[in-house]
C-alpha cells in the first residue's frame, strides 16, 4: 500500500509532463511598445482570430495548446505582423525593438530558424526587386519551410499590382503540406482565375449597412464604384486605408461615384469602433461569415484586401490596383456618367 502512495505523486508528475508535450510556449521581449496588448492570428488556416496577450514591460509569455505545426501572427501595436511558427512541445522566444522592425527574430523551431536565416541574409540589401529575386530562390531551395508562407505574402503577394501567373509558380515549388493550407489553397485559386481575367460583371448582392439598413447592389447601377473588402484584424487591408480615405477625398461627393467597404469582421464592435476611429465617411457593410459567405464566393475573394472598380455598365476592372492606376480608372468612368446628365 505504501508503494501505491509513492506512486501516486509520480504518476501525476508523468501526466503534467505529458500535458506540457501537447503546449506551445513562446516568451517574448520586446521594447518600444505602443499598446500592452497583441493579438494572435491565425490567417493561414479556418481560424482567424485565436487570442490575445497581455505585455507588462514588453514582457510575456504566452501559451497554447497546439495539435501540429501551426503557422501563427501577432499583430503588434495594431500595425507590425510579425509570423511565429507554432508546434506541440516547443518553446520559442520573441525578441525586437519597435524602433527598428528588422531587429524582430524568433528563437526556437527549424522554421523560424528559416525565417531568421532568410532575414540574415537580405541584411543590407534595399533594392526591392533584389529582395524579392533573394526570396524566389529561398522558397525555391526550402520547399518544405512555412517560412514561405511569409515570404509568399510580403513579397508577392502584399503588392499593389500582383503577378498571378508568378504567385501559382511560387506556390507549385512548395511542399504539399503547405500546398494544402486553406490560405494557400485560396490564393491559388484566385491566383490561377484571375491571371489574364477579363472584364467580367459584377454580381448581386445584400448586406447590412452600417446604419442597419440593407444595402443592395442594385443602388450602384448606373455608377462607378470602388468595391473594397477588408477586416479590423488583417493589416494589411487596415494600411490601405489611408489611401482609400485620399480617393475619398478626392471624388467622394462626384456625382456618379460610390464607394463600399465591405468587412469581413466577425466583432462588430471592433468593426464599428475602426469606423469611427479612422473617419471612414463612405458607406459600411458587414460580413460576418467571411471567406464562407455568398459574397465572397461570388466575388471569389481568396485574401484580404482586396478591390476594384465597377464602370456604370457593372462591369469590373482590375483587381488590386495601385492608388495612381485606381484614380485614373475613377476619372475615365465618370466621364461618360457626366455625359448622360
Amino acid at each position: 500500500m505504501r508503494n501505491l502512495f509513492l506512486l501516486f505523486p509520480l504518476l501525476c508528475c508523468l501526466l503534467a509532463c505529458r500535458h506540457d508535450d501537447s503546449s506551445f510556449v513562446l516568451r517574448g521581449t520586446l521594447a518600444h511598445l505602443g499598446s500592452d496588448t497583441l493579438l494572435v492570428l491565425n490567417e493561414f488556416t479556418a481560424e482567424y482570430r485565436l487570442d490575445t496577450i497581455v505585455a507588462g514591460n514588453g514582457q510575456f509569455t504566452y501559451r497554447a495548446e497546439i495539435d501540429t505545426l501551426t503557422p501563427l501572427s501577432l499583430l503588434i501595436d495594431g500595425k507590425f505582423v510579425y509570423p511565429v511558427y507554432a508546434d506541440k512541445g516547443q518553446e520559442s522566444t520573441i525578441v525586437g525593438d519597435m524602433a527598428d522592425l528588422s531587429s524582430f527574430r524568433v528563437e526556437g523551431g527549424m522554421h523560424n530558424e528559416d525565417l531568421n536565416r532568410f532575414n540574415d541574409s537580405i541584411r543590407g540589401m534595399s533594392d526591392a526587386d533584389s529582395i524579392r529575386l533573394f526570396a524566389k530562390g529561398f522558397i525555391s531551395r526550402h520547399p518544405a519551410s512555412y517560412a514561405n508562407l511569409y515570404l509568399l505574402q510580403r513579397y508577392f503577394v502584399a503588392e499593389d499590382s500582383v503577378n498571378y501567373q508568378e504567385v501559382v509558380d511560387i506556390i507549385g515549388q512548395m511542399e504539399g503540406s503547405i500546398q494544402d493550407l486553406l490560405y494557400v489553397q485560396r490564393l491559388g485559386k484566385q491566383a490561377k482565375a484571375y491571371k489574364g481575367s477579363t472584364l467580367k460583371y459584377m454580381p448581386s448582392f445584400s448586406l447590412a449597412s452600417q446604419d442597419g439598413s440593407i444595402v443592395m447592389s442594385s443602388v450602384f447601377r448606373r455608377k462607378v464604384l470602388l468595391l473594397y473588402f477588408w477586416a479590423t484584424w488583417d493589416k494589411d487591408s487596415m494600411e490601405r486605408m489611408a489611401m482609400f480615405k485620399r480617393i475619398y477625398a478626392r471624388f467622394g461627393k462626384k456625382e456618379g461615384f460610390k464607394m463600399l467597404g465591405v468587412s469581413f469582421d466577425v466583432d462588430k464592435k471592433a468593426w464599428e469602433e475602426a469606423i469611427e476611429k479612422d473617419s471612414l465617411m463612405w458607406q459600411q457593410a458587414l460580413e460576418m461569415e467571411g471567406f464562407d459567405s455568398d459574397i465572397a464566393r461570388n466575388f471569389r475573394v481568396e485574401r484580404l484586401p482586396f478591390y476594384f472598380v465597377t464602370d456604370a455598365e457593372n462591369r469590373i476592372h482590375g483587381f488590386n490596383q495601385g492608388e495612381e492606376e485606381l484614380c485614373r480608372q475613377i476619372e475615365e468612368f465618370l466621364k461618360p456618367v457626366k455625359k448622360t446628365k
